[in-house]
């Protein structure tokens, strides 16, 4: 009986070892994950995204979503020459067309991309960035500007769309 449980103890002796073995392997690995977490979260920006990188965000989406709906079939020479009631007219054109399948926002997030695409005409999308880190009274200010800029063709209900198209488009 005395082999019996020195064998028992011996045995238990050799589970409590390799547990605390495991546990120890266990609890560096954890240690090692929480100051890995803790120098990534260090390594982190105040600002996750800043304004610009949002704009910069924006443009991309609102420029594909105009060239996936309406470059499909028609060139952006097309549209270039649109003004006002025109483009209004053509966007609702397009609507009432079976094939076309436009809810009303898309409507009028083509119509805002199709104001915006004039200023592209002159301007590189790096100016259309720039101009949404603006307040809105800059904002208003330096399209009105440019409306008087000769050759602009814009007209004076041209300069309040294209602040509501930048407004709309880049949220802010």
């Amino acid at each position: 009986m005395p082999n019996k449980e020195a064998d028992m103890t011996l045995k238990n002796r050799l589970f409590i070892m390799f547990f605390i073995f495991c546990n120890t392997i266990l609890l560096v690995f954890l240690c090692n994950m929480g100051l890995t977490l803790r120098s990534d979260i260090a390594g982190l920006r105040g600002d996750l995204a800043t304004k610009q990188d949002l704009a910069v965000l924006k443009a991309g989406q609102a420029q594909s979503d105009l060239e996936d709906r309406c470059t499909r079939c028609h060139s952006e020479v097309k549209f270039a020459g649109l003004h006002g009631t025109e483009m209004e007219s053509a966007l609702a054109r397009m609507q009432a067309l079976p094939d076309a399948h436009l809810s009303a926002g898309e409507v009028e997030a083509l119509h805002a991309s199709l104001v915006l695409d004039k200023c592209l005409a002159c301007h590189g999308k790096g100016v259309l960035q720039t101009l949404t880190l603006k307040s809105g009274r800059e904002r208003g200010e330096i399209i009105a500007r440019m409306r008087q800029k000769e050759g602009s063709g814009l007209q004076d209900v041209e300069v309040t769309a294209i602040e509501r198209s930048v407004q709309q488009i880049y949220g802010f």
